[in-house]
């Protein structure tokens, strides 16, 4: 994901592959987990220790998490898919 989007974190670009890659057949990692139905307490643990430090806030990798998760629930909505958020499965790149 984070190859295919590069620099050019929005909303849209976001959308559009996950558009792509759920259109293709595939899943989305991370997301529509079958037992977590809200956030995992993990990822927002996480979001919020990034939040305090300027070196992760400005990361490029954690704002694409950030807006992934922003993003993900109304297009798998949509799609008809739970979702849920597990930060340790999204694949951005860190995987």
């Amino acid at each position: 994901m984070q190859k295919e989007i590069g620099d050019n974190i929005t909303h849209e670009n976001i959308k559009d592959y996950l558009w792509k890659t759920l259109r293709n057949g595939q899943v989305v990692p991370g997301y529509g987990h079958g037992v977590l139905r809200s956030p995992d307490p993990r990822f927002v643990a996480l979001q919020q220790f990034c939040q305090t430090r300027p070196e992760l806030k400005e990361s490029p990798i954690i704002q694409l998490v950030n807006k992934t998760s922003e993003v993900a629930p109304s297009v798998l909505k949509e799609h008809g898919k739970v979702c849920a958020v597990d930060c340790v499965n999204v694949r951005v790149g860190l995987m």
